[in-house]
């Protein structure tokens, strides 16, 4: 099975949209020798989780969101497990980074990220505060 076909059969909030974007002409990039442990994504994710706390746009709640089901994912993994990620770009903006294990292409989250340097300061600004 495909990771695309693994992402229909999966509940991950973010999903979907990434099922819209390749519906389009837009592919899924597989980055499966970049890969982190279980452990290592669940103290980093769990930081950045307190750290979106703490803000109440549209965006970081979103942001949030998928951040907390991909940690409370992990978390159900055993500790030494590889995971890999696959990045989407969004024809308007931003892009989704998909978490998976390699072995199964199972998904394990799925982010909305924008980066600072695709929009203007002003815009940037509006994302987080």
């Amino acid at each position: 099975m495909t990771l695309e076909a693994q992402l229909t059969d999966c509940s991950l909030g973010e999903a979907r949209n990434v099922l819209v974007l390749l519906a389009g002409e837009s592919v899924l990039e597989q980055e499966t020798q970049t890969l982190a442990t279980a452990a290592a994504l669940l103290e980093s994710y769990q930081a950045r989780c307190k750290h979106l706390e703490q803000f109440t746009s549209h965006h970081a709640k979103r942001l949030l969101r998928a951040t907390q089901e991909f940690c409370a994912r992990l978390a159900n993994l055993d500790e030494s497990c590889s995971v890999a990620y696959a990045r989407i770009d969004d024809n308007l903006l931003g892009s989704y980074i998909v978490w998976f294990i390699p072995e199964t292409l199972e998904p394990v989250g799925c982010l909305y990220v924008i980066g600072k340097s695709e929009v203007p300061e002003d815009a940037w600004h509006s994302l987080w505060h």
